[in-house]
């Protein structure tokens, strides 16, 4: 097995093993907190993991068709994607605020957002997006949010 085909398997265990995880954390929906906001609602399922040097958080987003996220980016979290269902449009932003990245997140597809990364999903099909995010880093808190004027 040659590299491309070592790193290919290793994405599709990845994704398979985040379907799995998905499946068990729909079993868990009473007891997440769920938060309302102008492009739809996220519910944290867990926000007590990891440990003192780095948190983790685990969310549901849904992003209603015609929706989007604010473009934003993070000081002290890194955020990974994984896409259940629809179809999602990723942005990223280079310092200047100049796109420099876009692209389709479809189902069983991640991305990985890194700190300091200005970033944006949009949601631009007639159907809901469905995205597991799971934060990790220094601080996983809402007021760790930049958001690009």
């Amino acid at each position: 097995m040659d590299t491309i085909d070592i790193l290919k398997k290793n994405i599709y265990d990845l994704q398979l093993s985040l379907v799995r995880a998905y499946k068990r954390i729909k079993d868990l929906t009473n007891k997440t907190s769920i938060v309302t906001k102008q492009w739809g609602y996220y519910e944290v399922y867990d926000d007590k993991l990891g440990d003192d040097s780095e948190k983790v958080k685990l969310k549901k987003l849904v992003v209603y068709p015609g929706k989007k996220l604010s473009m934003q980016r993070h000081k002290n979290r890194a955020e990974l994607w994984f896409c259940v269902e629809g179809v999602a449009d990723v942005y990223s932003l280079d310092v200047r605020g100049n796109i420099i990245e876009t692209f389709n997140l479809t189902p069983g597809e991640t991305v990985t957002i890194l700190p300091e990364e200005w970033h944006r999903l949009t949601n631009n099909t007639s159907h809901k997006v469905v995205i597991i995010e799971i934060q990790y880093g220094k601080e996983c808190e809402e007021n760790d949010i930049e958001r690009y004027v």
